[in-house]
């Protein structure tokens, strides 16, 4: 059987806490997770010329990730700062004008990814702010991607209509989660404000007709999987002591994905995306050591 391929396009960001860094970034913990599951997964991102750069391509190759389309540029690599109040509770800053915000837009790209093999795009909206949604557009441009698969981030002031609209008009599967679905639905319209979030599948459905699943993801209370053909699934989320969340949703779309991917049944996708997600929960990590 072919080993499913992805390419991810997007941020690489280092959280600088008062007294440590930790790498992170939806698309890289995307990417090291589906390599984990199974997959084969390259990043497509830029870092800078500075002292973060290095153990950041370092970490990508460590967790299986091709970093041959990691560009380097003159821009400081991503970075988030994290201050914590007396309490305890994080605030964050993500820097603008950063490396990722510069993504080459190669007329060359989509020819270079073409011969690779990849059978999915993974994209956000945090890597649109700025250039790099051209070189975003180039890819889907060409349309080369059997599936191209969006996990919406809406982080305060780094999105507008048009990064969503990219995400909205082009996905085949498409993956929300409940705390961001009442903020999606106001940029994109597909449905008015006091409508029940059940409703969202069908009228993205009906808004966007290229649409073959809708993942819905719900915290503690699980995980939905809505298809136009198809009765809706639901799974309840795997017990775990909670240690952290981030990047308990880059887990699950990453397994989710390689499991769609290999043709395992609806059911069984969303059980093994709530049982990595599960994993990451259980760590302070994003990208945690694998169980042995």
């Amino acid at each position: 059987m072919k080993r499913p391929a992805v390419l991810v396009f997007g941020e690489i960001i280092w959280d600088v806490y008062p007294e440590k860094s930790c790498i992170g970034g939806a698309p890289l913990n995307f990417a090291a997770h589906f390599f984990r599951e199974g997959g084969r997964a390259a990043l497509l991102s830029a870092v800078g010329k500075d002292d973060l750069a290095a153990p950041a391509l370092a970490f990508l190759k460590t967790n299986g990730v091709d970093t041959r389309f990691v560009s380097t540029v003159d821009c400081p690599t991503g970075r988030c700062d994290v201050t914590l109040s007396g309490a305890g509770i994080p605030s964050y800053h993500v820097v603008p004008d950063v490396a990722y915000d510069h993504i080459p837009a190669d007329p060359a790209l989509p020819s270079a990814v073409a011969g690779e093999g990849y059978d999915v795009l993974y994209f956000g909206t945090l890597a649109q702010r700025g250039e790099s949604r051209r070189a975003l557009e180039l890819l889907l441009d060409a349309g080369a991607f059997g599936e191209v698969f969006c996990d919406v981030n809406l982080r305060p002031d780094c999105y507008d209509d048009g990064s969503v609209e990219n995400c909205l008009s082009h996905a085949t599967l498409l993956k929300i989660s409940d705390e961001e679905e009442p903020l999606l639905r106001t940029v994109a319209g597909y449905l008015p404000e006091n409508a029940p979030v059940e409703d969202t599948p069908a009228a993205l459905f009906a808004a966007h007709p290229q649409l073959k699943a809708v993942i819905l993801t719900r915290g503690a209370a699980g995980a939905s999987l809505y298809r136009p053909d198809a009765a809706p699934l639901h799974v309840p989320a795997v017990p775990t002591t909670v240690v952290s969340t981030v990047g308990a949703g880059d887990s699950f779309g990453a397994a989710w994905l390689y499991h769609y991917l290999v043709g395992d049944k609806p059911l069984t996708c969303l059980q093994a995306a709530t049982r990595r997600a599960a994993h990451v929960i259980g760590h302070a990590e994003a990208v945690p050591e694998e169980r042995s």
